[in-house]
């Protein structure tokens, strides 16, 4: 009886860990994919806060993206900011299979993997 016990308490374990770990994943993990600012943003209006006081702009970027393999795929994202994001300016862009875009970053030319930088020349 002793030896099931043990089994059991080891597949609690490793359920309270996998679980958390396997949601993580699923909500928050993504997929990086690499762009280039190559044309002005889709839509801008003004971004307010709970008290409807201007705090910047909106920015909708609809853009052909790359991902490290080589796969394109087209992505919108939200830009909140004072100002557009810089033309020619790369971003790095996670895209999680159920939330979609979750973070961008602007990147040097250099950081770029090869496949995607290859197409997004």
């Amino acid at each position: 009886m002793t030896h099931y016990k043990k089994i059991i308490t080891a597949l609690i374990l490793i359920a309270f860990i996998a679980t958390p770990m396997y949601l993580y994943h699923k909500y928050q993990g993504g997929t990086y994919y690499y762009t280039k600012i190559t044309k002005e943003p889709t839509n801008t209006e003004d971004a307010l806060d709970d008290r409807g006081i201007k705090q910047g702009s909106v920015y909708t970027y609809n853009l052909s993206s790359v991902d490290n393999k080589g796969t394109e795929k087209d992505l919108e994202f939200d830009a909140y900011k004072d100002k557009p994001l810089k033309e020619n300016a790369y971003l790095k862009i996670k895209v999680n299979d159920i939330k979609g875009v979750l973070t961008w970053e602007e990147v040097q030319k250099d950081n770029i993997p090869t496949k995607a930088k290859e197409k997004l020349n």
